[in-house]
C-alpha cells in the first residue's frame, strides 16, 4: 500500500514538473516570439532608414551637381570671349549662392534628423524679417503675381533670425513656383491672449496634391522632378524642424477655391535652453 502511495506521489510530482516545464516553455516561446518580432521590426526600420539614406545621398548629390555645371559653363564662356567677364561673374555668384543654400538645407536636414539643430537666439522682429523676404521675392524674375503683405503690430520674439528667415523665404519660393495667376498673400498678427504669433502664407496656385497633403512635411515627399521647377524635397521638412525647434507649429492645407495656405504658430517667449 505504501509502495502504491509512493508511486502516486512520484507521479504527481512528475506531472507537476511536466506542467511547470510546459508553462515555462510557453512563457519562453512567448518571450522568444516577442523578441523575434522586435528584431524583425528593427530590421525593417533599419532597411527603411538605409533606403532613405540612399535616396538622400542620391538626391543631394544630384542637386549639388546642378549649380556646378553652369558655373563651369560661365567660366568657359568668359574664357572664349563669348560672354563678358562681368556677365560671367554675375552668373557664377548666382550659382555659387544657390550651391551654398543647397548645402545649408542638406546640413540642416541632417541636424534635424539627429535632433542636433543649433539655434542662435536673439530678440527679433518677425515683421521686419517677413517684409524683407517679401521684397526679395517681389524682385524675383520667377514671380508672376503680386505679393500682398498684411502684417499687424511688431512681432517680437526670441528666435534665430537666419533660420526663421529661411523658413519664410522657402514658403514664399514655393508659392512663387506654383502660382502663375492670382496672388500671394502673407498675413500675421500677435495673439496676446495665447502669448503667440500667427502667420499665414497663402496663394492661389495649383495647391497641394491630395496624395502628399498628409505627409507634406516629410523628406522627399515634395520632391519635384519637373526640370522647370526643381527642388530637393527637403525644404518643408527643414522648415518644420526649424519651427518646432522654436517651440512652434506649422500646418498646411488647400484653400476652398484655389491654392494652399501654410500656417505658422510661434510662441512669443522662448526657452533659454535653445541657445
Amino acid at each position: 500500500m505504501q509502495k502504491q502511495e509512493s508511486t502516486d506521489i512520484e507521479t504527481i510530482h512528475t506531472l507537476n514538473e511536466l506542467r511547470f516545464i510546459q508553462k515555462m516553455n510557453k512563457s519562453l516561446t512567448t518571450v522568444l516570439n516577442d523578441k523575434i518580432h522586435q528584431i524583425e521590426k528593427l530590421n525593417k526600420h533599419l532597411a527603411e532608414q538605409n533606403s532613405k539614406k540612399d535616396d538622400f545621398i542620391s538626391i543631394a548629390t544630384h542637386e549639388l551637381k546642378s549649380p556646378i555645371h553652369p558655373i563651369l559653363g560661365f567660366a568657359e564662356l568668359a574664357k572664349t570671349g563669348i560672354m563678358s567677364n562681368d556677365e560671367a561673374w554675375t552668373g557664377v555668384v548666382e550659382m555659387a549662392t544657390q550651391l551654398q543654400n543647397l548645402i545649408g538645407v542638406i546640413l540642416d536636414a541632417n541636424h534635424i534628423d539627429r535632433n542636433s539643430l543649433k539655434l542662435t537666439i536673439s530678440e527679433i522682429n518677425l515683421k521686419d524679417i517677413i517684409t524683407q523676404k517679401v521684397m526679395i521675392s517681389k524682385s524675383s524674375p520667377d514671380c508672376m503675381v503680386p505679393i500682398l503683405c498684411e502684417l499687424g503690430d511688431d512681432m517680437i520674439i526670441s528666435g534665430d533670425i537666419v533660420r526663421l528667415g529661411e523658413v519664410f523665404q522657402n514658403l514664399l519660393n514655393n508659392s512663387i513656383k506654383f502660382t502663375e495667376t492670382g496672388f500671394i498673400k502673407v498675413s500675421g498678427h500677435v495673439d496676446k491672449s495665447n502669448n503667440e504669433i500667427l502667420l499665414r502664407f497663402s496663394d492661389s496656385g495649383t495647391g497641394i496634391p491630395t496624395e502628399v497633403e498628409e505627409n507634406i512635411f516629410e523628406k522627399f515627399v515634395t520632391k519635384n522632378t519637373d526640370s522647370q521647377k526643381p527642388g530637393t524635397g527637403l525644404g518643408l521638412f527643414v522648415s518644420k524642424g526649424i519651427i518646432e525647434s522654436h517651440g512652434g507649429k506649422i500646418y498646411a492645407n488647400n484653400n476652398l477655391d484655389a491654392g494652399a495656405t501654410f500656417t505658422i504658430i510661434l510662441p512669443i517667449t522662448q526657452l533659454e535652453s535653445h541657445q
